[in-house]
């Protein structure tokens, strides 16, 4: 708490070690390759949704084809890109593959550094 972690992320890292401690996560999860199975073992915890569990394949478990359509600033940083590009959205989404991670890290970067803006 003293880190600055608000009382809701605290309980939910506690729950995510309790949950590994008895087995309600497999404990193996660190192992997997398989982001569905992961992303399923996670969203069953408490303050844990879709997004979270995208966010930790990402930077957690180092994941390369991850694409967060739930993360609202990727969705309008790439509207902006393929606007600038004048390409569809999902064409930059696909040409991607497999290292979609990146392109949402690219993403981000552009947009705090404001190299994309809305026209």
């Amino acid at each position: 708490r003293s880190c600055g972690l608000s009382n809701a992320k605290v309980k939910t890292l506690l729950g995510v070690n309790q949950a590994l401690q008895t087995g309600v996560v497999a404990a193996d999860i660190h192992h997997s390759q398989d982001a569905d199975y992961i992303v399923s073992q996670l969203v069953q915890l408490w303050g844990i949704g879709r997004w979270t569990a995208e966010m930790a394949l990402i930077f957690f478990f180092a994941m390369p084809d991850i694409w967060s359509e739930g993360d609202a600033s990727l969705v309008r940083g790439l509207a902006q890109l393929a606007e600038k590009e004048d390409v569809a959205p999902e064409t930059i989404v696909q040409a991607a593959a497999p290292y979609r991670s990146y392109l949402a890290l690219h993403i981000w970067a552009m947009l705090d550094a404001e190299l994309l803006k809305e026209a």
